[in-house]
């Protein structure tokens, strides 16, 4: 119980961007305390578990590791939103209220948990899209708040990614052209993305697969280029001229053969 109780702490702390101070202000102990805690050289008087659980936000069962029922709780909220934003764009449109209702109460439920943060975020700009430009400002910029939150709270790459890149499509529509800027000077270059990266491969087997897989993955990437450029930056958009995407076609025949 030790060992799990130092290492909640530590990830709850780096989950809400807080630092060993500001745990140990809340809490009225010394930084060397909560640094002995999270290192497993001791752990909290009992009398202080309920004020660290009330710090982060979490269940005293949460804190002390036994979280399987949190989990089952948010996978129900994420599969019911799920089931909500179908395909069909006219049943999605009119459950936006629903939807919106539903990731409010469990963000209130689970206050800081960045899944839940990211699509009422998604929830949000789908919003935007159906209300008026003027009206639609207030949507986005919430949503753009929730995208930071939830980038801040996670560390998977993939979702970090795509967090980020929704933020960039908010700040495209809302003209916050300096954000842009500073997301695209903290992001990777194509140069070292992981489809590129494999093709540095040694083995001789691996090397073909993973050069064809790196050109359809950038291929990919410059479709999705050319949509926004067309005008296809919206949740419910025309589609951009053919042509263009047959030019795409030749290009990678022309590659592959």
């Amino acid at each position: 119980m030790q060992v799990r109780l130092g290492e909640k702490i530590k990830s709850l702390r780096k989950r809400d961007g807080r630092r060993q101070d500001d745990l140990a202000a809340a809490l009225g102990v010394t930084n060397q305390a909560v640094s002995r805690w999270e290192a497993n050289g001791s752990y909290p008087d009992m009398e202080l578990i309920p004020a660290i659980a009330n710090y982060f936000h979490v269940s005293i069962d949460e804190l002390f590791g036994y979280d399987n029922d949190r989990e089952t709780r948010l996978a129900e909220y994420i599969e019911e939103l799920r089931k909500m934003r179908v395909t069909d764009v006219e049943r999605c449109r009119a459950t936006l209220d629903e939807q919106e209702q539903i990731m409010r109460k469990a963000l209130a439920e689970f206050p800081n948990e960045w899944r839940l943060q990211m699509r009422l975020a998604w929830v949000l700009e789908s919003k935007a899209q159906e209300n008026e430009p003027d009206n639609s400002i207030s949507f986005l910029k919430e949503a753009e708040e929730l995208l930071e939150q939830a980038l801040k709270s996670t560390d998977d790459t993939g979702w970090r990614d795509a967090i980020t890149n929704s933020i960039a499509g908010i700040c495209k529509r809302t003209g916050d052209a300096e954000k842009i800027e500073r997301f695209a000077s903290e992001s990777a270059p194509v140069f070292v993305c992981r489809e590129v990266l494999r093709t540095y491969t040694p083995d001789a087997e691996k090397q073909d697969r993973y050069f064809g897989e790196a050109i359809l993955a950038l291929l990919h990437e410059l479709v999705q280029v050319v949509h926004w450029w067309s005008g296809g930056d919206t949740v419910f958009s025309r589609s951009p001229d053919p042509e263009i995407f047959l030019s795409l076609s030749s290009l990678l025949k022309s590659m592959l053969g």
